[in-house]
């Protein structure tokens, strides 16, 4: 899958969406983050232009009880560590 990410990416910048959740009362963990960047560099660093990040959570009552947003906090912290550790361009929604 990455991999065609990366050849779209090659041929005109793409908009990443990525929809972050509470699991069971979890969210994601700092590994789960950092592998999350560590694909959008990726992309970039094979050539592919990322022009936006999307980061948000549930923003309606889900199918399944044990799914559950967010905090903002929660959110902006993760598009903190996006901006900060890939350079791209990040909008959150809640």
């Amino acid at each position: 899958m990455i991999e065609n990410i990366i050849d779209a990416a090659r041929g005109r910048p793409v908009v990443i969406q990525s929809l972050f959740m509470r699991v069971n009362d979890r969210g994601p963990d700092a590994e789960e983050i950092d592998a999350y960047v560590g694909r959008l560099n990726e992309i970039t660093q094979a050539g592919g232009r990322i022009s936006l990040v999307q980061v948000y959570t549930v923003a309606r009552r889900p199918a399944e009880d044990f799914v559950s947003p967010l905090s903002s906090n929660e959110v902006d912290v993760i598009a903190d560590t996006v901006r900060r550790q890939t350079g791209l361009a990040v909008e959150t929604f809640y």
